[in-house]
């Protein structure tokens, strides 16, 4: 019965139609495989209506207290160094989905910074034009048609390249509108379809040339791959790598939940979720937020009988977070779930049959 429940529990997290039937026989049977862990008879299903408020309860998440993260501090000095400029940028690595993004513009207030997402971006005359229409968008349109056109003429050859290569448009907009009083971010490098050498070229200017504090978000390992020899050297001056910071983006994803039950489900076992995932591996926040929004749902099929069989439920929490984690990884699937148990019996077969 387990092996079977949880083939059909790993269909129902990954979102895809059940062989054997509509899901409230899923949620029956879940019902069942919870009795049976909780040592309780059946009981039908009690789901509270959507859309309650979280109220105080024992198990309310406790509030968490603001910490200055090392990256916050280095950004902080790196944010006073005033002109001529440092001379260098800041390269900012991380797992994919760690929260890169959101930990660099937290540390950086939206009036002293600059952000350009680099990604799509396929011309130094784009990169250049993205950085204006972030500096002051009512310029937008113009720095994007410059663009253009300098890519057209560029394209066209002949008497048209001649100083096609960089827009005059664009040129003089810098020169003008972008003025080094911000931080500029480049987030997303290596989604770009620049030449390597081109993109951190263009990058240096503002570093070397205009006297700009420049922040970099990549994945280190991805710029590794597309340019080896990456001139970070030269170009960042200091690289910091940031770790998820999953015991706040707990606590964010859990006030998505409007209901009230399964916000004080979800978070009674907080500190449980986030052992399994770190034990993982895994870093990607875009995991844990499913995981959090999966538990909600999975509190919705509880019965109160169930929810205060404190013992039961640490252990259903408990294997539900690991597969849950597993199967949006992609590394298992249904038939491996609902081959367990023989795969085990096997395993243990064949090191008995091992000589000693």
């Amino acid at each position: 019965m387990v092996r079977a429940i949880f083939g059909r529990l790993v269909d129902w997290v990954s979102g895809v139609p059940s062989p054997t039937g509509p899901w409230p026989t899923i949620k029956e049977e879940w019902d069942r495989l919870v009795d049976w862990l909780a040592g309780v008879p059946p009981r039908s299903l009690q789901v509270p209506a959507i859309g309650v408020e979280p109220e105080a309860a024992e198990h309310a998440v406790p509030a968490v207290e603001e910490t200055t993260t090392p990256l916050e501090t280095y950004l902080a000095y790196y944010r006073g160094l005033r002109h001529p400029g440092p001379g260098y940028a800041v390269l900012v690595t991380g797992a994919f989905g760690s929260g890169k993004t959101h930990q660099v513009q937290r540390a950086l207030p939206e009036t002293e910074r600059i952000y350009v997402s680099l990604f799509g971006v396929r011309s130094v005359e784009q990169l250049h034009a993205e950085v204006v229409a972030a500096a002051n968008p009512s310029l937008e349109k113009i720095a994007k048609a410059a663009e253009q056109a300098g890519a057209a003429a560029k394209n066209l050859g002949g008497m048209f390249a001649i100083g096609a290569a960089a827009s005059p448009v664009v040129s003089a907009m810098l020169r003008r509108e972008v003025r080094p009083d911000r931080v500029l971010i480049f987030d997303d490098l290596e989604r770009s379809s620049l030449d390597p050498k081109d993109r951190l070229g263009a990058i240096n200017q503002y570093v070397e040339h205009r006297g700009f504090r420049v922040v970099v978000i990549a994945h280190d390992e991805a710029i590794a791959e597309k340019d080896p020899n990456a001139k970070k050297e030269k170009l960042f001056g200091q690289v910091i790598r940031i770790e998820p910071q999953t015991d706040q983006a707990f606590d964010s994803f859990l006030l998505r939940e409007s209901n009230g039950r399964a916000w004080s489900f979800v978070g009674s076992h907080k500190n449980a979720v986030l052992d399994i995932f770190h034990e993982s591996g895994e870093q990607s926040l875009r995991i844990l937020r499913h995981v959090v929004e999966d538990l909600g749902r999975l509190a919705r099929t509880l019965s109160d009988v169930h929810i205060a069989h404190e013992d039961a439920m640490k252990a259903v929490v408990a294997l539900f977070t690991a597969f849950d984690i597993e199967v949006r990884n992609e590394t298992i699937g249904p038939d491996d779930l609902q081959g367990r148990r023989h795969k085990i019996e096997k395993f243990g077969w064949d090191r008995a049959s091992q000589p000693d």
